[in-house]
């Protein structure tokens, strides 16, 4: 297994440079071990690990000399090595031990053992934690949680008077000592995030999102670095609300859902999780979680003398918050963003003016203005100032796609900022960070000038990475590289950790590719990415260039696709066969920009500016000289004597053109202007050698900039120009009878890839390393989006899913698809945002019902504009027409992508998707029937709607349907979902029934041990519901857990209770199910003939009734017995029969275990070796499905059978597995009838 380097993350062998020149990776040195039984520093042994996390191991020890007991935390070797990890592992260290308090863990030492281990020596804890205690206890009384948050402020008071706040008080960080009293003694954990008022270093910048969103304070969650200790005041409050109510004040599905209510709503009434709580206790824990600082309890002490008066007194409440604070609702979406917070030392607005108006940038400082004006022109929403800082986001209200592009280059462009202003005094160096990443996004007042405010871990970490630079450096974080590379020369310039240790690699950037869209393709898994599934294309654009090129005439050949799908690569692909001909081919390359739309002529500036080598920050005089060195070497000048004459005039044309100067000023109109001086250049160029221009997202070009392309096409008459442009399928919307398909212009249209060549990619990017179904779903996942599937396969690498072998790239545990890369979703999010607000609500509430959709679903949750809408998604190819519906008189549409589902799905406010969530349900209740889908999408839907009570019923409804179908292994999965949301949503008797079906659907698995607790603690409750047909059910479910279990008398007991409850009522079902309980029971005592009379009379009453697949069931149980008991015929004709209505109604587990005793019966009578085969495929079937009962049964048949085939061998191991599944479920008849055949072949059986 190859090394990897720690700075570029290659696999490396032996000896190493990296390419960066930063480090040099050798051989791994062994390391002395530490464990047990190590003494560090001469004075602690270590006896046992107590507990692991992320970046340590606590270690119970012994104090050498003292013989007294402590605790040792040690660093883990694999971040000891770093000095960030280091100096935050000491930091916890420092700030716990110099704060002295009986509430802070004691800490007596930190130093390091030789070879580099790090450790803390504390007190020893014994007792539990809070979060520890609430999962065994649920809700504490009120004395006691008011005990141990009281105890909380007193130690957080000492710690705030020593300027440190904690910001991550939560139930883990509070342990209960026990001393032994039975009293509660606080010791708070964790200082390890811990920030220092009085710190400026970039040390109180470490951390992702700092704390835990369950539990931090609004200002704590938009990573302000200006918070004070109220916010753990905040936090104290929220620890108390859920040691009263065993609940999250904001409690929601996802992080991202959290930090959307937080910051938007107000916590979840106390009493509605139905606990009682004192009016006075619940005034104090609204106080604390009041959104605005200033009207929480002023400090800790505050809170734990409020806490001491309990109900002497009420607390007061919180002021009403100030109207700049107040949330207003958000449309909160969960979008990809790209942060830049750029360091401006000595120039930033001060925290307490950090929202007010731009008007008075100038007058205070050119620099912050400029600054805005720059993060203005490239697209960035300006957030606020941080003290020296200022943040700004890139993808907000809306995504074009190219958010990390445009933010890299505004950074830049920041960076030169201090030379272009020629400012006085002491040369400014400002740094910039850039993060890219998932936030929640919305309007709120207060939040930044604009009123649009993200939430979210990128936000912190790009403040994070800022402080990690130098004097002017532009540093990335690990994605945002990925979004920007192959663009920017960039290199490695340090590391990042998160809270857990986890070292990901930062990227400074220096400066932008001039030709960035016809660099190389860049590597994927450490090799170039193949071309695959493109020849046609490609061999259609080199026959068109040659032939332009031969004829010596003009040619457009334009290639469209959505991002991703590969036209930068076709346009690389062309480019490279242009270098390898005899030709010298002179290329000129140009991308528009969506943000520069609306600077005439961009497109053509930035095309010269980029082939001449004009950067932003040189002067006018000096970019001048180039344009006439430039024009003198295109135009050759030395041996045309009509070009040097012509020469001065084309380069001051051109500097005119670009800005440079205003000398020969013209009069003509922009566009003939512009284009006869790019046609004159090209014309002189194209007299010597062909000229190659590429155009990339030609959808953005401003008008003037199309214009004079098309002006220009008219006029290069003879000249060999060949014109590639590339471009979005909206380019269209533009100037379509420019680019519309003729005889000399060429139209490729970029579909996605075949399944096969989607697969093919996948395999040669992991060099054969994984096998064709997996490449095959990989390629799928990607929607087979070229682009899509080498990010899936960078995300499956980062995770550690996939490893490097050899040169090969395998897969180390099993796939994980689900999670989108960052730069697949940024890709997608920014298509949506170009549709209609109309259509892209209806395609969100579309994504909401599923991959499938169906008109009357959107009518319900109340989309007027569906009906029109929906043509045009089926135009735009985002959904398709589905030829039938599942729901008669309503249209079914479903996704074109799965992926467009995923991310549509995510940008739908949280609140507004819990509304059609429910929506949903109520509308598939109504019209789904009572199908065991329809149940259980209902089922779902109200699940997300967090409407627990529905959902619970959902769920059980869907069980019962799948225990009816004998799909024992979701009646299973739909119960304890029903089970679950029953608990949460406070209702006992749901939680009842729900226990009472998982028993049932055990029981039918033939899991009769499991079964048992469960029927038997429902029945406790069941009977007093007034639910007769629930309770004859579950006591026919429990005789046959007792039956098997050999105990008659208990059995018997429960069938009779079941009889009289169904003659009491007059269930004539509940008859036919107490008869086929009395045959299971008479089965497992080895009363066959009664057996099969019960089963006859179950048949009986099911023919009776009309119930095929009960009839199916007890004609099953018929044959199986007679089969038996070596009755052929009567065996068969149940058998077949049984059979036959098991295919017509659905009943797999019916069929299976039938064709196994019909193989039986084929060995039996006629010692046909076929028969056992039969019986294995069944038994393969029953392991698929989890058909307990059926395999106990069929090992049994399957043994039996190769005892009379003469197979020994084969027996015994059949037999011992039936033996060992019989034992470990309950089932004694098979137990001892497997134990009898071992007996006669001369094995005893164990047990």
């Amino acid at each position: 297994m190859p090394n990897i380097c720690p700075i570029c993350g290659q696999p490396v062998e032996g000896e190493h440079e990296c390419p960066t020149g930063l480090v040099e990776v050798g051989p791994p040195q062994p390391a002395p071990a530490i464990g047990p039984g190590s003494v560090l520093g001469g004075t602690y042994r270590l006896l046992a690990p107590v507990a692991k996390g992320g970046m340590s191991v606590l270690y119970e020890a012994e104090h050498v000399r003292l013989g007294r007991r402590v605790a040792v935390k040690v660093l883990r070797e694999s971040y000891a090595g770093d000095e960030e990890n280091v100096a935050r592992f000491c930091r916890e260290a420092q700030i716990a031990g110099a704060i002295e308090h009986d509430g802070i863990v004691r800490v007596f030492d930190v130093n390091c053992e030789a070879g580099g281990f790090w450790y803390i020596a504390m007190e020893l804890l014994r007792g539990t934690d809070v979060r520890s205690l609430l999962r065994r206890r649920g809700p504490l009384p009120v004395d006691r949680a008011v005990d141990i948050a009281r105890q909380v402020c007193l130690a957080l008071s000492a710690a705030h008077a020593r300027q440190v706040i904690h910001r991550d008080i939560k139930p883990s960080n509070v342990f209960l000592v026990d001393r032994g009293d039975g009293l509660d003694h606080v010791k708070l954990l964790d200082f390890g995030i811990s920030k220092l008022l009085a710190d400026t270093s970039g040390a109180t910048k470490v951390g992702l999102i700092i704390g835990t969103p369950q539990f931090m304070s609004p200002e704590q969650a938009c990573g302000d670095p200006s918070i004070d200790h109220r916010t753990d005041v905040f936090s104290t409050g929220a620890l108390l609300y859920k040691m009263l109510t065993g609940h999250s004040p904001f409690e929601a599905s996802s992080p991202a859902a959290v930090l959307a209510r937080l910051m938007t709503q107000p916590p979840h009434p106390i009493e509605g999780w139905g606990v009682e709580v004192p009016p006075w206790l619940a005034g104090v824990v609204l106080r604390c979680l009041c959104r605005d600082p200033d009207g929480r309890f002023w400090s800790a002490l505050e809170l734990a003398e409020a806490l001491a008066r309990r109900n002497e007194t009420l607390a007061p409440p919180p002021p009403a918050e100030q109207p700049a604070r107040v949330a207003e609702p958000w449309s909160d979406e969960l979008r990809v963003v790209t942060v830049l917070f750029a360091n401006l030392p000595g120039r930033a607005r001060p925290p307490a003016d950090a929202s007010g108006s731009e008007g008075t940038d100038t007058q205070r400082d050119p620099v912050s203005a400029r600054a805005r004006e720059i993060l203005r022109r490239h697209g960035a929403v300006f957030q606020r100032y941080f003290g020296d800082g200022l943040m700004a986001v890139f993808g907000v209200p809306s995504a074009t796609g190219d958010e990390a592009l445009r933010a890299t280059r505004a950074a830049l462009e920041l960076r030169v900022l201090p030379a272009e202003l020629d400012l006085p005094g002491e040369p400014l160096r400002i740094r910039v960070g850039l993060s890219t990443g998932r936030v929640v996004a919305g309007r709120m007042r207060g939040v930044s000038s604009t009123g649009y405010g993200v939430v979210g871990q990128a936000v912190d970490l790009a403040r994070q990475i800022e402080g990690l630079g130098g004097p002017d450096a532009v540093l990335l974080c690990p994605e945002t590289y990925l979004h920007v590379r192959g663009r920017f020369r960039v290199r490695p310039a340090g590391h990042l950790f998160g809270q857990d240790g986890a070292r990901s690699v930062v990227y400074q950037v220096f400066e932008e590719h001039a030709h960035g869209l016809l660099v190389p393709p860049r590597e994927v898994l450490g090799s170039r990415a193949p071309l695959v599934g493109r020849d046609a294309e490609r061999r259609s654009l080199v026959e068109r260039l040659e032939s332009a090129f031969d004829r010596r005439a003009p040619e457009l050949a334009t290639v469209t696709g959505p991002a991703g799908i590969g036209k930068t690569r076709l346009a690389y692909e062309l480019r490279c066969h242009v270098e390898e001909s005899d030709r010298e081919v002179v290329t000129f390359a140009a991308q528009a920009q969506e943000m520069a739309a609306a600077a005439p002529l961009q497109l053509w500036t930035d095309l010269l500016r980029a082939k001449i080598g004009i950067h932003a920050d040189e002067s006018s005089e000096h970019s001048v000289e180039k344009v006439r060195r430039f024009v003198d070497t295109a135009m050759d000048t030395t041996v045309d004597d009509s070009a040097e004459g012509e020469g001065p005039e084309v380069a001051r044309a051109l500097a005119l053109l670009l800005g440079l100067s205003s000398a020969g000023l013209r009069t003509q109109p922009l566009v003939e202007q512009a284009g006869s001086t790019l046609v004159e250049l090209f014309r002189r160029i194209a007299a010597r050698n062909p000229v190659l221009l590429v155009l990339d997202d030609l959808q953005w070009a401003d008008p003037a900039s199309l214009e004079v392309l098309a002006w220009m096409l008219e006029r290069l008459e003879r000249c060999p120009v060949f014109v590639l442009a590339l471009a979005r399928p909206e380019l269209d919307e533009g100037l379509p009878q420019l680019f519309a398909e003729r005889p000399d212009r060429l139209r490729v249209v970029l579909g996605r890839l075949e399944h096969a060549d989607g697969a093919e990619l996948v395999r040669r990017i992991t060099g054969g390393g994984v096998d064709g179904a997996t490449a095959a779903a990989i390629a799928e996942r990607a929607d087979g989006v070229p682009l899509f599937i080498e990010e899936i396969l960078h995300g499956l690498a980062e995770r550690g899913v996939l490893a490097p072998k050899g040169r090969a790239w395998i897969p180390a545990r099993e796939l994980e698809l689900e999670d989108l890369p960052l730069t697949v979703e940024a890709v997608i999010q920014a298509r949506l945002d170009r549709l209609e607000p109309n259509e892209r609500d209806v395609l969100r509430k579309a994504a909401v019902i599923g991959e499938t959709f169906w008109f009357g679903a959107l009518r319900a949750v109340g989309e007027p504009e569906a009906a029109r809408v929906l043509p045009k998604l089926v135009a735009r190819e985002l959904v398709r027409l589905q030829p039938t519906s599942r729901f008669a008189g309503f249209l079914e549409y479903a996704f074109a992508h799965k992926l467009v589902r995923d991310v549509a799905y995510a940008g739908l406010p949280f609140e507004e998707r819990r509304r059609v969530h429910l929506a949903v349900g109520q509308w598939l209740e109504a019209r789904g029937g009572d199908t065991l889908e329809s149940r259980a999408l209902a089922a779902r839907h109200y699940e997300a709607a967090e409407d627990w009570m529905r959902a619970a019923t959902g769920w059980l409804r869907a069980g019962e349907a799948a225990y009816e179908r004998f799909a024992c292994r979701d009646a299973e999965r739909h119960f304890e979902a029903a089970s679950r949301l029953a608990d949460r949503a406070g209702d006992p008797n749901l939680h009842a029934l729900a226990r009472a079906g998982i028993g049932r659907a055990l029981a039918r698995a033939g899991r009769f041990r499991e079964a048992r607790g469960h029927l038997e603690l429902a029945l406790r409750v069941v009977g007093s519901l007034g639910r007769p047909d629930q309770e004859w059910r579950a006591l026919q479910a429990l005789a046959q857990c007792h039956a098997a279990d050999g105990d008659e008398t208990r059995a018997l007991e429960c069938l009779d209770r079941a009889a009289e409850i169904t003659r009491r009522t007059h269930d004539r079902l509940g008859s036919c199910e107490i008869e086929k309980g009395r045959c299971i029971l008479h089965y497992f005592a080895g009363r066959d003939e009664e057996a099969v009379e019960a089963a006859r009379r179950a048949v009986l009453l099911a023919r009776e009734l009309g119930l095929p697949r009960e009839l199916a069931l007890n004609l099953s149980n018929v044959g199986t017995i007679e089969a038996l008991r070596q009755r052929h015929r009567e065996a068969l004709e149940a058998l077949r029969e049984s059979t036959s209505l098991s295919r017509a109604h659905g009943v797999d587990t019916l069929i299976g275990i039938n064709q196994a005793f019909l193989g039986y019966l084929l060995v039996l009578g006629e010692r046909d070796p076929l028969g056992a085969e039969q019986i294995e495929r069944s038994l393969r079937l029953a392991r698929e499905r989890h058909w307990t009962w059926d395999e106990v049964q069929e090992l049994y048949l399957l043994g039996h059978a190769q005892v009379l085939l003469g197979r020994p061998a084969e027996a015994r191991e059949t037999l011992r597995r039936c033996a060992e599944m019989a034992r470990q479920h309950g089932e004694r008849r098979l137990l001892q009838e497997s134990g009898r055949l071992l007996a006669s072949l001369g094995e005893a059986p164990a047990g």
